[in-house]
């Protein structure tokens, strides 16, 4: 029998690549996982979401820590190959694959000469490169941002005048040798590509080649685009390139680029030629003349060519001077926040450390979403020893970019901000759940740790620190969920002792609704669509309107109201209501139109309860919570948890109007309510960066 060793073989990174190609795969097929089973899939697998959220944070640790150690690495090899700063004149090619040409600088993957991902950047000073050779590397880059990113950061290193040189699987072959059925033509790839087989399905094979569904682990190597002409020449266009040309094999007006026989993919051929597509294009020369644009410059900078020379300043080492031109393009364009923000970058670098966070700050203050100003901010913050200023800055870029599709992955996210971004990543996953759980600890001092046990276990579940989900699978709160608060859809008015005092006045407020809406005073819709975002999913029916007269939204009280209500407003004047900064109390006078339908839908916390006070109800009207219906009755208030899933019919042809109000859920405790106050005000002044 044999007997296992007893220790093992330490780990190699072509190993560890194998299992990070079978990790993608497994993560690809547990967010399916989520995406199917949805609230379900916490309450089938113990702390799921804070074990995802733990596995998310050791990727980015571990990215941050090698793009912290990427500079020190890349000089090393750029001294062996004796290229400095300085170096002019390089030939380039790129995607060598083991094929590296005598006296060219030859980048690729380990192990390459100069080992490099493209993802990165191109590691040259602006117009280093007199000629690039990219052979069949173009097709692997996920179009278009990462390839259009590529073509950019080509065109900023070839010098004016400069030709690059590509070669990418020609795609119209394809289509047409699959539409004549030539079947041939793909079986004679076998010649050059093991694994494509020849005898399958030609749609298959076409598809495949044209990077259509590749297994998740095997994304690096898969194609992800297919280009014919056409498109390659917008592509190359887009990033600044002019006189696209289509070339062919061994042809080229510069005999430098006679080298596409060195390249074993690029050679392969079939019956009526090679398979792949040869192009060449041209970096624009600067014009000569008078009045050429370069001159033209030079007598009149504009803020473009202040902020472009400033750039190349501070990666020459020299802050102060890119703050004097960055200070010209300012007298400029004073509104431009992205001159306030590298402002901030070179202040920060020349030491003036109160400077730069007053321009980080302009330039917030400019466009407050510009997710690399507040990256910075950040960054500064951070260095000057505030690690919650800089958590909470870091935190807002990152969800604010990537609620715009940006710093999701490195096509997202452009070279010159990963280092930072990743690190900012990192921060926010060390640090986030330690300073947002110091909420809860002076109001354990306060009123004893067993007071505010459940108000601790409900953050410590929304930072994914702690799994306590629902115990009742038709919840789902979509912010706060207080665990150990009775689960019921409905809960019986009576527990809300202030209810019937303000069911006695309904009449009166039957009567200034009825006169708001008639007058149509400052009245709209219920729901705030982002964006111009569709309201469809929110709302059905031929013509469906929700609309409210607001009293109190996000915490702030309406002038309107007592102007327009003052019966009404008295009546809630009298009432303890939830108060949480920017939050709460939320009340209006809400009206569903004929034929309207709220769709199913899911409250932010179990903390507060939802009151409907009935005013104007005609037939055929209900609300659906948890699964059961009931049917509104003018003067008899209810109350229901808004975090069970709930939905809204107006099957009459007539208007139904309701007082709606929020409410402390009554089974929390006076210290509980005071505790979710703190916390949901902290939670929202760390997300503001206040």
């Amino acid at each position: 029998m044999l007997t296992p060793p007893d220790v093992r073989a330490e780990p190699t990174t072509e190993q560890a690549a194998r299992n990070l190609a079978v990790l993608a795969s497994e993560v690809y097929r547990l967010a399916a996982d989520f995406r199917a089973l949805g609230p379900q899939a916490e309450r089938m697998a113990t702390g799921a979401l804070g074990r995802v959220d733990n596995l998310l944070a050791e990727a980015r640790s571990i990215r941050a820590e090698l793009a912290q150690a990427r500079p020190r690495w890349l000089q090393e090899q750029l001294s062996e190959l004796g290229i400095s700063p300085d170096s002019r004149e390089l030939k380039l090619h790129i995607g060598s694959g083991g094929h590296n040409l005598q006296g060219w600088v030859n980048l690729d993957v380990h192990p390459a000469p100069l080992c490099w991902n493209v993802q990165w950047g191109l590691p040259f000073a602006d117009g280093a490169v007199s000629h690039a050779f990219v052979s069949h590397l173009l097709e692997h880059l996920f179009f278009p941002n990462e390839a259009g990113e590529f073509l950019r950061e080509l065109r900023r290193i070839l010098a004016p005048g400069a030709r690059v040189r590509l070669i990418v699987p020609d795609v119209w072959q394809l289509i047409d040798a699959y539409h004549r059925g030539d079947r041939a033509f793909f079986a004679q790839r076998n010649a050059y590509w093991n694994g494509a087989r020849g005898d399958g399905p030609l749609l298959a094979q076409f598809l495949n080649y044209a990077g259509v569904g590749p297994d998740p682990g095997y994304l690096f190597e898969a194609h992800k685009y297919g280009y014919d002409f056409e498109t390659l020449q917008a592509l190359l266009e887009a990033a600044g390139f002019e006189a696209v040309e289509r070339s062919g094999w061994m042809q080229s007006a510069d005999p430098v680029f006679l080298v596409d026989d060195q390249s074993a993919v690029a050679g392969a051929e079939h019956s009526g030629g090679h398979y792949s597509l040869f192009v060449e294009a041209v970096v624009p020369a600067r014009k000569a003349g008078a009045q050429s644009v370069a001159v033209a410059e030079e007598r009149q900078p504009t803020v473009l060519t202040l902020m472009e020379a400033a750039r190349r300043e501070i990666d020459s080492g020299r802050p102060k001077a890119a703050a004097a031109l960055l200070s010209e393009a300012r007298s400029i364009d004073p509104a431009n926040a992205q001159i306030a923000r590298s402002m901030g970058v070179a202040l920060a670098a020349a030491g003036e450390l109160d400077a730069a966070e007053k321009s980080h700050r302009e330039a917030l203050a400019l466009d407050p979403e510009l997710a690399a100003a507040r990256l910075h901010l950040g960054a500064l913050l951070e260095r000057r020893g505030n690690l919650r200023g800089a958590v909470s800055n870091y935190f807002r870029a990152i969800s604010s970019a990537q609620a715009r599709g940006r710093w999701l992955d490195a096509s997202s996210t452009p070279h010159w901000l990963t280092s930072e971004v990743l690190h900012a990543m990192a921060m926010v996953n060390q640090n986030r759940v330690g300073l947002l759980m110091g909420l809860i600890e002076p109001l354990e001092s306060r009123f004893g740790a067993s007071a505010v046990q459940r108000v601790r276990a409900g953050l410590a579940h929304y930072l994914g620190h702690e799994n306590h989900p629902p115990a009742d699978p038709r919840q789902a709160p979509r912010f706060l969920h207080i665990p150990g608060l009775q689960p019921s859809p409905w809960l019986e008015p009576d527990l809300i002792d202030w209810l019937p005092a303000l069911a006695e006045r309904s009449e009166q407020i039957r009567q200034e609704a009825m006169d708001v809406f008639q007058q149509q005073a400052d009245t709209g819709p219920f729901l705030r669509a982002p964006g111009g975002e569709s309201l469809a999913p929110y709302l059905g029916g031929e013509q469906p309107r929700w609309d409210a007269f607001f009293f109190y939204r996000d915490g702030q009280e309406s002038p309107s109201g007592a102007q327009l209500a003052p019966h009404t407003m008295a009546a809630l004047r009298d009432v303890p209501l939830v108060r949480i900064k920017d939050h709460a109390p939320e009340i209006c006078f809400s009206l569903l139109g004929p034929g309207s339908h709220i769709k199913p839908h899911y409250g932010v916390t179990n903390a507060r309860v939802v009151v409907h006070l009935p005013l104007i109800v005609p037939e055929q009207c209900f609300l659906t919570v948890g699964g059961e219906s009931r049917c509104w009755r003018y003067g008899r208030p209810w109350v229901f948890d808004d975090t069970f899933v709930h939905e809204a019919w107006n099957h009459s042809n007539e208007t139904r109007v309701i007082l709606l109000m929020d409410a402390w859920n009554p089974h929390l405790t006076e210290p509980e309510r005071i505790a979710v106050t703190e916390i949901v005000e902290g939670i929202g002044e760390f997300n503001r960066c206040d």
